[in-house]
């Protein structure tokens, strides 16, 4: 997913989630394949859901938790995420890289970059870096209650908010 402006969405501006178990076969494709989402902007400034039906700018959850595709990636890189002013502007699950992004938030009740649990699935390897994070008044970047079997770890980000948990 490259190259593109996806912006003022009511819903999601891009979601990525629930590939089926079993969906390839070693005849078809790689064992360990990735997603790639880069060179796009993502923003929810204006006609964004409220309450219950708001939603992040980019969710990106699980594959098959286990058989051919457990162990694939989103590598998400160069992307320029701006406002969503009642949710995340990304969250993820499974085993993402997270990279050389800006993220850019004033509203009063968005955030900016949110590892967690989705539809029953934990975050897996996940690894935020080189990242610019500039959020007015909510969380920079936030892993929550994610599961510690994995390696999860974000260093070298530039993060600017209040509070910042990490």
């Amino acid at each position: 997913i490259e190259g593109n402006v996806i912006k003022n969405t009511i819903g999601y501006n891009i979601e990525v989630k629930h590939e089926n178990d079993n969906l390839r076969t070693v005849s078809n494709m790689t064992l360990t394949g990735k997603t790639i989402i880069r060179y796009n902007v993502f923003t929810k400034e204006q006609n964004a859901s409220t309450g219950p039906d708001a939603r992040p700018c980019l969710l990106v959850g699980n594959f098959p938790p286990t058989t051919i595709g457990s162990t694939d990636f989103y590598e998400i890189y160069n992307n320029f995420f701006y406002e969503n002013p009642v949710e995340a502007l990304f969250q993820g699950t499974g085993n993402i890289m997270l990279y050389n992004n800006v993220f850019v938030n004033h509203q009063t009740g968005g955030w900016g970059v949110e590892i967690r649990e989705h539809n029953g699935f934990q975050p897996r390897e996940v690894k935020v870096f080189h990242n610019t994070v500039i959020i007015a008044a909510g969380t920079g970047v936030n892993f929550y209650n994610c599961n510690t079997s994995y390696g999860q770890f974000a260093v070298a980000n530039a993060v600017f908010s209040f509070p910042m948990i990490m």
